[in-house]
């Protein structure tokens, strides 16, 4: 029987992402498992980010429609060690629980300065019309 992880690396590497925490345009979002070196590369925008999976105790696939009976609370997504993602595309939520606050502080910090990049990106865009 397959692991969550790898359920979730069978999905497809390739999709549209919002960052819960975060209103934003749609996010382009690649992950890519690299279990020799026991890490994960996230690349947001063309921004790649590696994480260390001895800094991430769990990663939860969610279906959305599963989700709705559990209710994903408040009290999950408050959670200091959690981030969590709605992939648009297929319904699914990542959860990425980390081991400590500092390392998750640090992964929203630089998803937060990819949506900020992404959205001044946008704002000159439609100046220029």
């Amino acid at each position: 029987m397959e692991t969550e992880l790898e359920s979730i690396r069978n999905m497809s590497n390739d999709f549209n992402v919002y960052a819960i925490f975060a209103d934003s345009d749609p996010l382009s979002c690649c992950i890519s498992f690299d279990l020799e070196k026991d890490c994960i590369y996230m690349t947001i925008n063309n921004h790649k980010r590696l994480i260390q999976l001895k800094d991430i105790k769990e990663i939860v696939g969610l279906d959305n429609d599963s989700l709705m009976p559990l209710e994903l609370d408040l009290d999950l997504l408050s959670n200091p060690l959690i981030l969590a993602f709605r992939l648009c595309n297929s319904k699914k939520i990542i959860v990425l629980l980390f081991s400590c606050i500092e390392k998750r502080q640090a992964f929203a910090n630089f998803i937060t300065n990819v949506i900020t990049e992404n959205s001044k990106r946008n704002e000159l865009a439609s100046l220029k019309h």
